[in-house]
């Protein structure tokens, strides 16, 4: 329904509260039944795939859960102010947080792409470095032993000349 192009950098507040009010108004206007938000992870210091986080409506994580909240005396409990006006508070509050999180979530998953990417090319680089350096001793070496086998062929070139001179003479 929405796109918030934000790029990694920099998450706070002011963006997740700005996406955060704006996909609760749809929601309340009965625009849209639900929200998700739809990001990129990062676990254990690895990134995974993106990951989609239902936001709204919040409800129970299982069914479970919320029977035996349903069951609970709520006569008991004495809400000031009202589970309404309670709830109209701290359901905001708990959306912003989310969206903060995985705006923060993103850029940690983006700065370790980063690092594994720049650490992938200084392996490929010392790599070749490793490789370019042994051609390199190969080429020299085989010069060194080309200059020398000319040296050798010069002297007994030379010597072949002396000799045959003191032969002549």
């Amino acid at each position: 329904e929405e796109t918030f192009k934000y790029t990694a950098q920099n998450p706070s507040l002011h963006r997740a509260r700005i996406i955060s009010e704006t996909v609760i108004d749809e929601f309340l206007k009965g625009e849209v039944d639900e929200v998700y938000i739809i990001y990129t992870g990062i676990e254990g210091g690895t990134v995974k795939e993106s990951e989609a986080v239902m936001l709204l409506p919040r409800g129970y994580d299982t069914e479970d859960e919320a029977e035996r909240i349903a069951h609970q005396s709520v006569e008991k409990l004495k809400l000031v102010p009202g589970p309404d006006e309670v709830i109209n508070n701290i359901v905001p509050d708990i959306v912003m947080g989310y969206v903060y999180a995985t705006l923060v979530e993103a850029y940690c998953a983006e700065q370790s792409a980063r690092m594994t990417a720049m650490e992938a090319a200084n392996d490929n680089a010392e790599a070749m470095i490793h490789d370019l350096s042994i051609q390199y001793n190969r080429v020299r070496q085989a010069l060194i032993t080309q200059e020398i086998t000319e040296v050798i062929a010069g002297a007994k070139a030379q010597k072949k000349k002396k000799a045959k001179r003191v032969q002549e003479a």
